[in-house]
């Protein structure tokens, strides 16, 4: 399941861009660039990948069940969905109460580590930026509970933040160091974000047919 998370991970980082990378943007200022980056990238990805395994626990016990084949379902269904209508998972998820409060609880907490001048300190933040709200962590997650087991979960979730990176550290890069004239980060979105519905839909109907082998068999091969 780790090229599938990778590439989901890759087809949904513009998400991740358009979210994350203000605020990345603004604690990357100044010195030590490269030591905050890679301690806050640590902690965020090692904040899914422990939620992978919490989920693929949840799958694993419920396998006998065939709650992995409606997950896998229900996962490539609103990727499809998604990509159909290019809706914002975003300003669904945030309609619960309870995100929002989870939210609040958390933004507070990440902005004592942000901006501290140890980059260490920044792993912490990224623990935090993990457990924020975000529609396509939870797309995630439900490819995480179909893989059946805490290891793939894990694994899963690992490949996703993996393939979130690419695009956002490129992101970065261009704004740090190309000019400010040159209007080329939008360029690049605009550009991909006409390949970004027909990447969702082909991976919700990948996930679709891994419900199926799922219901089919009792398990879920995605070796």
């Amino acid at each position: 399941m780790f090229f599938p998370a990778l590439l989901l991970g890759l087809t949904g980082s513009l998400h991740c861009v358009g979210m994350c990378a203000p605020l990345t943007f603004a604690f990357m200022q100044g010195e030590k660039f490269a030591q905050k980056l890679f301690f806050y990238q640590l902690g965020r990805i090692l904040t899914y990948t422990l939620l992978g395994v919490g989920v693929g626990f949840i799958g694993q016990a419920l396998f006998f069940s065939n709650w992995q084949s409606y997950a896998a379902f229900l996962l490539g269904g609103t990727l499809v969905l998604a990509g159909l209508f290019s809706f914002n998972l975003d300003r669904i998820t945030n309609q619960f109460s309870i995100l929002k409060w989870i939210s609040q609880k958390i933004t507070p907490l990440m902005g004592k580590f942000l901006f501290d001048n140890k980059p260490y300190k920044l792993f912490f933040a990224g623990l935090l930026n993990g457990l924020l709200p975000c529609g396509l962590v939870y797309f995630a997650l439900l490819g995480a509970v179909a893989t059946g087991t805490s290891l793939e979960g894990g694994i899963f979730m690992t490949g996703f933040g993996l393939g979130t990176l690419p695009l956002l550290l490129t992101s970065l890069f261009v704004s740090k160091n190309v000019s400010k004239k040159i209007n080329t980060k939008n360029i690049i979105f605009q550009k991909l974000k006409l390949i970004y519905p027909y990447a969702f839909i082909i991976m919700g109907i990948w996930f679709f047919g891994m419900g199926i082998i799922s219901w089919e068999t009792g398990a879920v091969d995605c070796h």
